[in-house]
């Protein structure tokens, strides 16, 4: 095999790329070819081939197309980072050309000889995202780019026998077929071949390999020295610098690239993400500056759906330094959001335009807006702005809702007349899914207690963050109230309480002691079927318990309050199992602990058997039916057998059986529920083919009256109360074999 190295910072051709034994390589991490597409008005494709043609090929003169990304995996095999765009777009330039001038003039720039005719048939350039996208290019480059037929652009589709129907449905394919169609428009009056001699030869890229990137800053610096710096996006340093004051083009320029590389140093953000560039972050910034500043409403929202948007290079730029001064005080001098590394590099995303989400705009931009009009002096005001809006972003109501709740919270920051959030339930037309109600009591009690509100903002803080409440804790405050004055010692109690019944950890054990004890309490629709669970449910994910408290708030009220000041608070549950009347609705599962034990999620269903206990949540898998789990449990605790030589189980794969096992003479016993409290019993050895089963156990099944079913000896139907005494007769009958 026989190579063309490319080497970081050395400028590499058309040739360079596509030629000898080399392939370049779309990863899967990559998202689709998208230039042959439409968006926001501009056909990508077509501005880039002609700003080759008329930036250089018009004029004969070499043209760099910038900074490409990639490493080897294995050698020869370049695996493309960055500037998959441009790449296929050259690639599907080159195949036209090719195609164009009639005699494969630039077949050997599509792919190789020996590709061609003695092996698989791979072209130079091979996406990986999809099956598809990569047999689609080896198919366009052997029946279409250099096979001689009067095929047109317009005639890809599936009337030909190459094209598969699945090419329909993959959107890389079909935006290289739009780009196919923009290409042959736009070089129809153009010399094919003048114009191919000039893409191998006189285009240039400069080749960043990844593999050594991890070398740091140090790395980063000489790839800028290169002219070639790390921009936001491909044009807009110099067009933004020329819209400035030639007075302040200088330092623009300068504190460009310090931003720039701020936010390379930030690329990587918690450190779990491997974004080889500062674009990403950069970008983010400057559509963070431009959400801000859009007063337009329509505007406003469409950035927020798609996350595109157009920087306005007349931005002043002193305004954008105080903003990058701001990011730079929350995210790193204040460690205000020093755990929110990761929203100063986006992932890619292209539904998004790789942006963070709206949930993360809503926590962050009030944020920044406030320390801009307000100063970062105060440090106390300003997590307290954060703690706001983060609280609310954690709300089911106001999460759902953020599209159209982002502008407002942007707004109640513009509207504020005093530096503090709680001054807010002042203001008039404001969202009252940001202003609610619970808010305004938050902010009255902070109002009305200034000597103690920095500790009751704490508590409450920390009480927002447990994960049933997510941020309401309407129902702990109001069972504070004492005559209408909010008793702050109360709410620690209360607080305390409710953290050692409902552990950090919901999945513990132990609270099914809870589960049962609130039986005993005529909860409001306990157990039921709660938002987006078709089982009956005795509660399991958080927001279960949420709905649960909100619809019962005075009957658990009253549960918490019985459990303050108790030295053991098990205890106290035991006494409320322990107390229930029979009589009560669920008793049983009050009473008996296994029943909610064998409910892994605690979940159940009604049927024609009654009620079910399922093992996790669907029937499908382990199951038992209640009564028949009831009987095997009474078994259990009162055995009528002798326990060295039998051994009792449960078996609730396909349905209910109650089995026995004497390991030593090798006999089984099924006991399996038929419904309407009828039960068969069958009798058989593990491990023992029909007919020595058959013949071993003939005696018993005579003696017994049992009946040979095929594989198993069987007693159909028996109720309930004849069931014990017929399995103590198996048990004791003497097996001789």
């Amino acid at each position: 095999m026989e190579y063309n190295r490319l080497v970081t910072g050395e400028k590499c051709t058309l040739f360079s790329l596509f030629s000898k034994d080399n392939v370049v390589i779309i990863p899967d991490l990559q998202r689709d070819y998208c230039w042959g597409t439409k968006t926001n008005d501009k056909e990508l494709a077509r501005d880039f081939v002609r700003n080759i043609v008329e930036n250089g090929f018009n004029s004969n003169s070499d043209l760099s197309l910038g900074l490409i990304y990639g490493y080897e995996a294995p050698i020869g095999h370049i695996q493309l980072c960055d500037g998959q765009q441009r790449i296929t777009t050259l690639f599907l330039l080159m195949g036209l050309l090719n195609k164009k001038t009639k005699k494969n003039e630039f077949k050997n720039q599509l792919i190789s000889l020996f590709e061609f005719e003695q092996d698989d048939k791979e072209p130079y350039l091979q996406y990986s995202i999809r099956e598809s996208s990569l047999y689609f290019i080896s198919d366009l480059v052997c029946h279409f780019f250099i096979t001689e037929n009067d095929i047109e652009v317009s005639d890809i589709n599936s009337n030909l026998s190459w094209y598969f129907k699945d090419y329909n449905l993959d959107p890389s394919i079909q935006s290289m077929i739009s780009a196919l169609a923009i290409i042959e428009e736009e070089i129809k009056d153009i010399d094919a071949s003048a114009l191919g001699k000039y893409l191998v030869n006189q285009l240039s890229f400069m080749y960043y390999d990844m593999g050594t990137r991890a070398n740091g800053e140090e790395t980063f610096v000489v790839i800028n020295t290169t002219g070639e710096p790390l921009t936001a996006t491909e044009n807009l340093k110099p067009l933004f610098i020329d819209a400035q004051k030639p007075e302040c083009q200088k330092i623009c320029s300068e504190n460009w690239e310090e931003w720039e590389t701020w936010f390379w140093k930030k690329r990587t953000g918690s450190g779990k993400k491997e974004n080889d560039t500062a674009d990403n972050g950069f970008r983010e910034f400057l559509r963070w500056i431009t959400l801000l500043n859009t007063k337009d409403v329509e505007s406003f929202k469409k950035i927020q759906d798609s996350g595109s948007f157009e920087f306005d290079i007349k931005f002043e730029f002193n305004e954008i330094a105080k903003y990058f001064e701001i990011i730079v005080f929350l995210f790193e001098e204040s460690n205000i959001f020093n755990t929110n590394l990761d929203w100063l590099s986006p992932d890619k995303n292209e539904k998004n335009n790789n942006s963070n989400s709206q949930i993360i705009w809503f926590r962050l931009l009030p944020v920044i807006e406030y320390v801009k009009k307000f100063g970062k002096e105060d440090i106390r005001n300003i997590i307290r702005v954060k703690t706001f809006f983060k609280n609310l972003s954690r709300i089911d109501n106001v999460s759902k809702a953020v599209a159209s709740l982002l502008s407002e919270a942007i707004k109640v920051i513009n509207n504020m007349n005093s530096a503090d959030i709680a001054e807010i339930i002042y203001l008039t037309n404001m969202s009252s899914q940001i202003i609610t109600e619970e808010e305004k009591t938050k902010f009255n009690i902070y109002l009305l207690n200034p000597e103690t509100r920095n500790e009751i903002e704490n508590t409450f803080w920390k009480a927002e963050k447990h994960r049933i409440l997510k941020g309401e804790i309407n129902p702990l405050i109001n069972w504070s109230f004492d005559n209408e004055l909010f008793d702050f010692e109360l709410f620690k109690e209360f607080d305390n309480v409710f953290n050692c019944i409902f552990h950090d950890n919901l999945n513990y054990p132990e609270l099914d002691l809870t589960r049962r004890a609130l039986l005993t309490r005529d909860l409001k629709g306990y157990p039921r079927k709660f938002k987006g669970n078709t089982n009956t449910s005795f509660c399991w994910e958080y927001s279960d318990w949420q709905a649960l408290i909100n619809d019962n708030k005075d009957e658990f009220g009253e549960f918490f309050k019985e459990l303050i000041n108790v030295s053991n608070i098990d205890s106290e549950l035991n006494k409320m199992i322990v107390e229930n009347s029979p009589k009560k609705d669920w008793d049983e599962f009050v009473k008996i602990p296994e029943l909610l034990a064998f409910c892994k999620q605690k979940n159940i269903q009604f049927s024609d058997n009654g009620w079910l206990l399922v093992k996790n949540q669907k029937t499908s898998g382990e199951f038992a039916i209640l009564n028949v789990y009831r009987i095997y449990l009474d078994m259990k605790a009162v055995p009528f057998w002798d326990e060295k030589i039998w051994s009792i189980n449960f078996y609730g794969v396909s349905g209910s059986c109650i089995y026995f096992d004497n390991v030593g003479k090798n006999i089984s016993i099924d006991l399996i529920y038929c419904g309407d409290k009828k039960y068969k019993i069958q009798v058989f050895r593990r491990n023992v083919d029909s007919f020595k089963l058959q013949n071993d156990l003939l005696f018993m099944a005579e003696k017994l009256n049992l009946n040979w079913n095929g594989e198993r000896y069987e007693l159909n139907i028996i109720d309930e109360e004849n069931c014990i005494e017929f399995i103590k007769k198996i048990q004791h009958f003497d097996f001789n074999f």
